[in-house]
This record gives structure tokens, C-alpha cells and sequence, in this order.
């Protein structure tokens, strides 16, 4: 039998195990609280510090920061809120904010590429921002399990994905979260995440400073492992990067002639693998264009990114590249296609 009561306590305590299981359960600055997406957090933390400062009506985005922000920009817009985007090079100049002083809520970046796992360094604003009383966000798609993160100052928010359907938000103390919607669902929000492959610190201390030399180990190997898979790729295939600004958590190519989910298809099949650990931008898989349309902007073309395909580093190795290259191979045959291009 089911009686309908409220699930506002459930999410609040949930919130405090947390907490201390980061280490920051007896320290009042910072608020700790999950949601279901990343989406969810950017709304709820976007909501709650318009209502908390309501005569500030921009806010200020990254402009590649990719598709979890759209649909938060048009909630936020039927806010009567004003969304302007920015490039980095725009933001590293400081009359771009100057101009919107006085106007300006907040601003939104981003560490990583939700898609590609592109890095992108707004460290510069650490020093912009220090006077400033604009609240900042500061989005980690990925890189989070790569390398220590910073707690949030005064004015900051961070906010982490950690699976599919788990994202944690940290709050600096002047960022008051007071969300509408999170603690109202009926979630089982008691289950194992991946809380231990993260470390956090400050100027003064770190959390975990033997997770954050496991963390540099890590990221060495990673890179390694991935730069050795991608010299030698097979003809027609070819890395989607061209320099080192990235997170090395997967290779990320493009197969020239094909489409993504016919080979990451199969290459799960093939490989008896998992098929969490492919990915591709193919409209077969994703049948909405919209969600790369940033990528579009960035002049990556609808076709190049037909053929994307995301593997994890985990997979990487001389063997696997044999029968990506036997897949790729038998699938341009199937399309009468030749290697001679």
C-alpha cells in the first residue's frame, strides 16, 4: 500500500551523509546536494540565486558549454531573465564584465566538453572574479575523475557529474540553494557513488591528497595509453584532436565514410564489451541535431561527426585497434565504399 507523503527529509539527509563523506561535514561554508541530471542542477542553482538576488536579471554563459544548458537557458528566459552567451576569448577581457556589472547575476563555465571531453581553462577568472560579488558556476562533466578540484569561494558553485543520473552541487556559503524541485521526488537517492575517485582542496588544505596523487598517476597513464593508440590509426580513420587540450578519459575519432553507431554496434559485438563504454554523435543513435549544434559552430561538420565515434581508455590497446580497423574495413565494403580516398 502507498500513502503520499512528502520526500523533503529524505533528500536533505541524504545531502549531510554526503557531506561527511567528502570531509566537509563540520564546516559551514559549503553545501553539499545532489540532483538526478545536470540539467536539474544548473536549473534549480540558476533558480534559487535569481530569487535570492531578484533585481540582477543576466546571466552569462559559456558559449560551449553544449545541450544541458539549452533547455535551462528558455526556463530561464520565461523568467524574464536576460541569457547572453560569451566566448573565452571574450571573457578574458575585463570590460566584457564590466559592462555587465550591473546587471549581472551570475556566469556559467565549463572545465570539459560534455561530448569530446575538450578542456577548457577559465582559470584566468579566479583573479576577475576575487572583488566581484557575481555568482560563478563551474561545470565538471568529466574531468573531475582526472584531476583534484578546487572548492568553491564565497560566491562559487561546483558542480560535478558523477553518472547518468547523479550530479553533485557544492555550494560556496554566500550561494544560497534553496531548490523547488529536487527534494520533492520520489527517488531512492541511497546508492554507491563514486565519491572516493574524487578529491577536492583548498588553499589551506586537501581533502584527500592521497586520492589526488592517485588522481596524477592516473591522468599520466591515461594520456599515455591514449596517444600510443592514436599514432598509427588505421587509413581512413583519424583522431578528432589535435593538440593536448583535453581530458585523456577516451580517444575520440573519426571514421571517414561510416556512421558511429554501426561501429560502435559492432564493435560491442565483437568484443563482448560493454556498450557504456562507446559513444557516438550518429543521428542514428541520437535522431535530434540540435544536441551537436554547437558543435556544428565550432566547425565540425553534420558528416565528420556522423562518423565520431568514444572509447574508453580503458580499452585501449594494439589488439582492439586491430579489430576497429577489421570493423571499419567490413563496413565500407557492406557500403561498396573503397580505402583509396
Amino acid at each position: 500500500m502507498n500513502i503520499h507523503l512528502p520526500f523533503d527529509e529524505k533528500w536533505n539527509q541524504h545531502n549531510k551523509q554526503l557531506q561527511q563523506l567528502l570531509g566537509l561535514a563540520d564546516d559551514p561554508r559549503f553545501a553539499v546536494q545532489i540532483y538526478t541530471s545536470i540539467s536539474q542542477a544548473l536549473t534549480e542553482v540558476c533558480y534559487s540565486l535569481s530569487d535570492l538576488i531578484p533585481h540582477k536579471k543576466t546571466i552569462a554563459h559559456f558559449k560551449n558549454i553544449g545541450p544541458d544548458f539549452d533547455s535551462v537557458a528558455v526556463s530561464l528566459s520565461k523568467r524574464e531573465l536576460t541569457i547572453k552567451n560569451f566566448s573565452r576569448d571574450e571573457i578574458s577581457k575585463p570590460e566584457y564584465l564590466t559592462g555587465l556589472s550591473k546587471e549581472l547575476l551570475l556566469l556559467v563555465t565549463s572545465f570539459d566538453d560534455p561530448i569530446v571531453a575538450a578542456r577548457h581553462d577559465f582559470s584566468f577568472l579566479d583573479e576577475q572574479l576575487k572583488e566581484k560579488k557575481y555568482f560563478h558556476i563551474r561545470l565538471s562533466n568529466f574531468l573531475h575523475f582526472s584531476e583534484s578540484m578546487r572548492l568553491p569561494s564565497h560566491y562559487e558553485v561546483l558542480i560535478l557529474s558523477l553518472s547518468r543520473d547523479r550530479t553533485l552541487v557544492i555550494a560556496g556559503e554566500r550561494a544560497k540553494i534553496r531548490p523547488e524541485i529536487a527534494p520533492k521526488l520520489n527517488v531512492n537517492w541511497q546508492r554507491e557513488l563514486p565519491l572516493a575517485s574524487i578529491s577536492l582542496y583548498e588553499s589551506t588544505r586537501n581533502l584527500n591528497s592521497n586520492q589526488t596523487e592517485n588522481l596524477k598517476q592516473l591522468a599520466a597513464s591515461n594520456r599515455a595509453k591514449v596517444l600510443a593508440f592514436e599514432l598509427d590509426l588505421p587509413k581512413g580513420i583519424s583522431t578528432f584532436f589535435r593538440d593536448e587540450t583535453r581530458v585523456f578519459d577516451r580517444s575520440v575519432l573519426l571514421c571517414d565514410g561510416v556512421d558511429g553507431l554501426s561501429m560502435i554496434t559492432k564493435l560491442s559485438q565483437l568484443t563482448g564489451v560493454n556498450s557504456e563504454q562507446f559513444e557516438t554523435t550518429s543521428l542514428c543513435r541520437w535522431q535530434d541535431a540540435r544536441l551537436f549544434e554547437y558543435l556544428y559552430k565550432q566547425n565540425h561538420s553534420p558528416e565528420a561527426l556522423r562518423g565520431l565515434i568514444i572509447i574508453d581508455v580503458n580499452l585501449l590497446n594494439e589488439d582492439f585497434k586491430k579489430t576497429l580497423a577489421k570493423i571499419y574495413s567490413e563496413l565500407l565494403t557492406e557500403q561498396n565504399e573503397s580505402l583509396d580516398f
